[in-house]
C-alpha cells in the first residue's frame, strides 16, 4: 500500500468529520437481518420517530417506478401490498446512511446521478440473480441492496476531499466507474471501493455488502456464487447502457462471461426492462437525491 493509501485510509477510519453510524440505520440493520413477524411493527416504529422517511415511503408506493401512480393511502398497503419489507428496508437503510455526507462542497458532484446509477444496478441485479442456472442461490433483495450501497464510498471521497473530487469529475466529464476509479487513485491515492469498505467495515455493514463494496469492480473471473461479481457485472452494463446511442437490447447486452451462468438470450432481457424502466428510474433517483 503506498504512503499517499496509507494517509487516506488513516484519515477515513480516523476522521472526526464524520458522524458515527446513525442510531436509525443501526435499527434498519437489525431489522434487515431478522425474519421476526415483528419486523413490520418495529419499522412503523422507525417511521413514526422520522415523518420524513415515512413520507418517502409513500411517495415511492404512488410513485410511476411501482406503477400505482397516487393509489396508495395506507403504510401496511404501501410496504405489504407494492413496496416489499426488504426493499423499504433497504431503500431506507440507503437513505439514512448517504445522511452522514456533506456534498455541497463539491459542485462537480451529481447526486442525482449518483442515485440513477445506483438504481439501476440495483434493479439490474435483483432482475438478474433468479436467473441462476446452477449453484448456491442467491437472494435477489441482497442484489437490490447490493446494488444500492455498492458506490457509498464515492459519497465519502467526495465529503473529505471536496476539491480533489471535484477536479476529477470536472476533468473526466461524467466517467464510467472504472475511469473514475482510476480518476480517484491518481487524485487522493485509493478509490472509492477501497475507501467504501473501510467505512463499512467502520460501521459494521454485513459482510455480503461489505464485500460487493470492496469487489464488485474486480475484473477477474471468480466463483458464480459471488454477489460482488454479479453487482460488478451490471454495473458495467448500467455504464455501458448510460453511454450508448442505441436503444437495441440485443445491440446494448454485454457479452456475458463464462463464470456468470445466464444464458445471453436472458440477459438481453435484463437490458430491455432496465431501457424500459430508465425513466420511471430517474425520478425515483430525483426523489432520493
Amino acid at each position: 500500500m503506498s504512503t499517499r493509501s496509507t494517509r487516506a485510509r488513516r484519515r477515513v477510519l480516523e476522521t472526526q468529520e464524520l458522524p458515527p453510524l446513525p442510531m436509525v440505520a443501526g435499527e434498519l440493520l437489525n431489522l434487515l437481518q431478522s425474519d421476526s413477524d415483528d419486523d413490520l411493527e418495529h419499522l412503523r416504529v422507525i417511521l413514526e420517530r422520522d415523518p420524513g422517511l415515512a413520507a418517502r415511503v409513500m411517495g415511492w408506493a404512488n410513485s410511476a417506478y411501482f406503477g400505482t401512480r397516487g393509489n396508495v393511502r395506507s403504510l401496511d398497503r404501501a410496504i405489504f401490498g407494492i413496496l416489499g419489507l426488504r426493499t423499504v428496508k433497504s431503500l431506507l437503510l440507503s437513505i439514512v446512511l448517504n445522511r452522514a455526507f456533506d456534498t455541497r462542497s463539491c459542485p462537480h458532484f451529481d447526486l442525482t446521478e449518483y442515485w440513477y446509477r445506483a438504481l439501476l444496478t440495483a434493479h439490474c441485479a435483483k432482475a438478474a440473480i433468479p436467473m441462476r442456472q446452477e449453484g448456491p442461490a442467491l437472494d435477489p433483495e441482497d442484489g437490490f441492496l447490493g446494488g444500492l450501497l455498492h458506490n457509498l464510498g464515492l459519497l465519502l471521497l467526495v465529503h473529505l476531499y471536496p476539491e480533489a473530487m471535484d477536479g476529477v469529475f470536472d476533468a473526466l466529464d461524467r466517467p464510467d466507474d472504472e475511469e473514475l476509479r482510476d480518476g480517484e487513485e491518481a487524485a487522493i491515492g485509493v478509490d472509492h471501493c477501497a475507501a467504501g469498505a473501510w467505512l463499512a467495515r467502520r460501521w459494521h455493514l454485513p459482510d455480503g455488502v461489505v464485500a460487493v463494496i470492496s469487489d464488485y469492480g474486480v475484473r477477474r473471473p471468480v466463483q458464480a456464487d459471488h454477489l460482488a461479481a454479479q453487482v460488478g457485472f451490471c454495473r458495467q452494463q448500467v455504464d455501458a447502457l448510460l453511454a450508448a446511442d442505441s436503444d437495441d437490447p440485443a445491440e446494448l447486452a454485454m457479452r456475458v462471461p463464462r463464470w456468470l451462468p445466464i444464458t445471453q438470450e436472458r440477459w438481453a432481457e435484463v437490458v430491455a426492462e432496465m431501457l424500459q424502466e430508465r425513466s420511471r428510474l430517474r425520478g425515483l433517483a430525483e426523489d432520493l437525491s
